[in-house]
């Protein structure tokens, strides 16, 4: 894979993901019951028998359908890449395959190749056509991946069909991989034009050998289609955060943020928990600063139109991006050494663009060496020191300033505080290892692309820039920071919970240290943060006081735990807050 490749990934910043299927055309319900889950999977959920699912084909006819629209849709809220799932879990193909006759031309009244318009649509409108195939994960294939009645299950679910195939010992995966999988990846790589990236998920079954076979074929057919990290075995292009989660720090590996606009990827009709366009916006912001995509998924109705809700607010975005001018491709992210308390930055050419999402009539902004040439609101440069004027009120979505420097852009890189809060991210700081417990080895769990990951634990940096596997006795991380102002700094540690869905833990004690003060407390669920998927809290660890200009190291370091599962609670920050009697 070229260089280029990766940066037309990194320079296309925001992009739909588009979750359709039959599974639609259920809405999450089935003979009077309505799932508690997402809607894609509603075939396990309510352990559907093939004969009855393949049914639904028969009545798919989504004539509300517009590839134009879905595209322009897109484009018009500053998205420059769509991913379409070509075939989800159940197996079924929205594309005509000739390997499997369960697909949308031949086993649907509708009878039309959807993957063939939106591939003709994206080049018509110059959007980058990302395909989603489920490589191993085939509900109607007896063959399908199948880890087993003792794989733990996916929220009650299981992961292959063993409603219809139960006997798990007459499975051979290679079989779907060679006689399916392959075949089908084939014709979407040789049928429908370039390729910008395929998105693969759940390689449950799937080894190393045939990962690297898979990866082969792909490149072979299209060398710059970029490969997603949900292969599996680490032999993606790009790195795939886990559903709806968000990274602690800058990612220098091209990494992706795939979210929803709901609860659920595929439709719904008992979701309304629809997020709101200002959150939308933030997210996006709050992405792209750490330099990471932004992928946004709609759950088309069995119609083929998008929900009303999901309309509205793309409307709201595109509303804003084009009144603010606000630059998303190809932009480069924040440029100073930790993010703003207010906000967030990117950097598009030669203007520093500064979303803020805590609105104050005075921001000041320090280590910014540049002479600043134009900005969007009144400002005053003093060294090393920006100060922005701003309004009593700004009532848009986000409001964006626009900061124009003039040179190559130059900022101080040492850690301080912005605006009176210093906050230390786990991947700029460095990791230090205490002594491991005896007998200690493998652990294993799942990823997220549903794999089973063997891990050592050792304290480390993971792809979301967070301190993970820091529970023995030593482990944690410091950083070297300077204050240019004295006084005193509440202390605070971020955590949140590696594994989807499951609760915080606390159960941890930990020693700060700085200069020479020492900071001793347990971890407690001061204040949660909102996450429906990743539980986060901030604790409070006590008051550290700096002199005026001082320079030292800042560290923290796990003592000791109690609860077994505090050991999945990874460190996303610590946090100085400058307290007003300084």
């Amino acid at each position: 894979m070229e260089q280029a490749d990766i940066d037309r990934f990194r320079q296309a910043r925001f992009g739909m993901f588009i979750h359709w299927g039959l599974y639609s055309s259920l809405g999450g319900r089935w003979q009077g019951q309505a799932m508690d889950y997402i809607g894609e999977w509603v075939q396990s959920r309510f352990r559907i028998p093939n004969h009855d699912y393949a049914a639904l084909a028969g009545q798919f006819n989504p004539l509300n359908f517009n590839a134009d629209d879905w595209v322009k849709t897109a484009k018009n809220a500053g998205m420059n890449y769509l991913v379409f799932t070509a075939k989800h879990h159940d197996g079924f193909a929205l594309y005509h395959s000739r390997t499997s006759r369960y697909n949308i031309v031949e086993a649907t009244p509708f009878g039309r190749d959807v993957l063939r318009e939106l591939a003709e649509a994206c080049h018509r409108h110059e959007m980058k056509l990302g395909i989603y195939y489920s490589h191993c994960l085939d509900w109607h294939e007896s063959d399908g991946a199948d880890p087993g009645p003792e794989s733990p299950k996916n929220f009650g679910m299981s992961w292959g069909n063993d409603w219809d195939y139960p006997d798990h010992h007459a499975k051979h995966f290679s079989r779907y991989f060679e006689n399916k999988a392959k075949k089908q990846i084939t014709e979407l790589l040789t049928g429908y034009g370039p390729v910008f990236l395929l998105w693969f998920d759940c390689p449950l079954t799937l080894t190393q050998e045939q990962g690297w076979e898979l990866r082969t074929l792909v490149h072979a057919l299209q060398p710059h289609c970029l490969i997603s990290g949900r292969i599996g075995h680490g032999l993606g292009d790009f790195g795939s955060l886990g559903d709806n989660q968000h990274p602690a720090g800058q990612s220098d590996f091209p990494l992706e943020s795939p979210n929803t606009l709901n609860h659920t990827w595929g439709f719904k009709w008992d979701d309304h928990g629809w997020m709101g366009a200002q959150q939308v916006v933030g997210d996006l912001a709050a992405l792209n600063e750490k330099n990471v995509n932004y992928l946004l998924n709609i759950g088309p109705c069995g119609d083929g139109s998008f929900p009303e809700p999901a309309m509205d607010l793309l409307r709201k975005v595109a509303a804003w991006r084009q009144s603010a001018q606000v630059a998303i491709q190809r932009t480069q992210p924040n440029p100073f050494p930790q993010s703003f308390p207010w906000g967030w930055c990117t950097v598009s050419g030669k203007t520093l663009q500064f979303f803020v999402r805590d609105w104050n009539t005075r921001l000041v902004i320090s280590g910014l060496r540049n002479k600043i040439t134009s900005c969007t609101v009144p400002f005053a440069q003093s060294g090393e020191t920006l100060t922005l004027v701003l309004p009593e009120r700004d009532d848009s979505l986000l409001p964006v300033i626009k900061v124009a420097f003039a040179g190559e852009l130059d900022i101080d890189q040492r850690l301080m505080p912005q605006s009176g809060v210093l906050l230390l991210i786990p991947s700029t700081g460095t990791v230090c290892h205490g002594a491991l417990a005896a007998g200690t080895g493998l652990t294993a769990s799942r990823g997220a692309a549903a794999e089973v990951m063997e891990e050592e634990p050792v304290c480390s940096i993971d792809s979301s820039g967070a301190l993970t596997q820091w529970q023995h006795p030593g482990d944690g991380a410091g950083w070297p920071v300077y204050f240019p102002l004295g006084g005193a700094y509440q202390v605070s540690a971020l955590t949140e919970n590696r594994c989807h869905s499951a609760p915080w833990v606390g159960a941890r004690t930990v020693e700060v240290t700085f200069s020479n003060q020492t900071l001793t407390a347990v971890l407690n669920l001061d204040e949660k943060i909102g996450s429906a998927y990743y539980s986060k809290a901030v604790s409070e660890l006590g008051t550290l006081h700096a002199a005026a200009g001082e320079s030292a190291t800042i560290s923290i370091k796990t003592l000791g735990i109690s609860l077994k599962d505090a050991v999945n609670m990874n460190l996303t920050a610590i946090k100085l807050q400058q307290l007003d009697d300084r």
